[in-house]
């Protein structure tokens, strides 16, 4: 029903949830002797503020789920270019020394960082 109340408003959402449940074959026999009183009860004790602070919260969920693998991929891909530019400028000047110690020691890779402006 959710899903269809994105789409439809309410009532109409809950009349197609009930049509969708009796022609699968869920609660079919008291929804086709009560269709009215289930459709009239699920629209009045319907709490529209009580649903959209849920389905804000379920949005508010997947943007931030959203925003931390964009992140995510965005960060390493700026360390990759970085490191990347580090590695190249310590080969171009013959600091073959200081390549390995970049790969080994965080601090020491800080501090070219520095140097080189990365």
């Amino acid at each position: 029903m959710r899903n269809l109340a994105r789409e439809l408003p309410f009532p109409k959402a809950v009349e197609q949830a009930v049509d969708y449940c009796i022609q699968h074959g869920i609660l079919e026999d008291f929804l086709l002797r009560n269709r009215v009183e289930a459709i009239e009860m699920s629209i009045f004790e319907y709490d529209e503020e009580k649903y959209l602070k849920s389905e804000r919260e379920v949005w508010r969920m997947e943007g931030r789920e959203e925003g931390i693998t964009v992140g995510h991929k965005a960060g390493y891909e700026e360390a990759e270019k970085r490191f990347s530019s580090l590695m190249q400028i310590l080969l171009e000047t013959g600091r073959n020394g200081d390549v390995e110690r970049a790969v080994s020691d965080q601090n020491y890779r800080e501090q070219l960082y520095q140097k080189y402006h990365l």
